[in-house]
């Protein structure tokens, strides 16, 4: 995947695009990594909207790839990520929500620190760019998480422009 380059702004390609499809794509970039590690993401959606989010539609496939990315990673083989999608007064709320290791208070102090990695390998670009864009589209990211309990991320983006 290519990167977004942190120093650059974000030029974003508007439309406007069903939530329902946006989360179903995402979860099809990491179905290889669910099978590998026996993940289920289940997808919850309030059937009778239509919910959809006016955004770069790549840009956003990218966090939330990554959001689920990294909560697989967190998961223990056999557990189920919930990637919840709502309608909300200000806009289009997508959850996801793991059960997995959680976060230290350290760790999750330093969550949006650029260059800040807890994965060998990691570049620490995964969350700030996660928040970047997620700004960038006049949205914002709320992340909740307990150690041995879970993470819970919960995105808000506009419906439209």
């Amino acid at each position: 995947a290519e990167r977004v380059d942190y120093s650059k702004p974000i030029e974003l390609q508007y439309e406007s695009i069903p939530a329902l499809e946006l989360s179903r794509r995402s979860i099809e970039t990491v179905k290889d990594l669910c099978e590998a590690t026996s993940v289920i993401i289940e997808l919850g959606l309030n059937k009778n909207e239509e919910t959809r989010v006016w955004a770069d539609k790549d840009l956003i496939m990218r966090v939330l790839s990554n959001l689920l990315t990294n909560a697989i990673e967190a998961s223990e083989a056999g557990s189920t990520i919930k990637l919840r999608v709502f309608k909300a007064s200000t806009g289009t709320q997508i959850e996801i929500i793991d059960e997995g290791k959680g976060m230290k208070q350290t760790v999750f102090d330093r969550l949006f620190e650029l260059f800040f990695t807890t994965r060998e390998g990691g570049t620490g670009l995964g969350m700030p760019n996660v928040k970047k864009i997620v700004e960038a589209h006049g949205g914002s990211i709320d992340v909740e998480s307990e150690e041995d309990k879970g993470t819970t991320v919960n995105i808000l983006l506009p419906t439209e422009n």
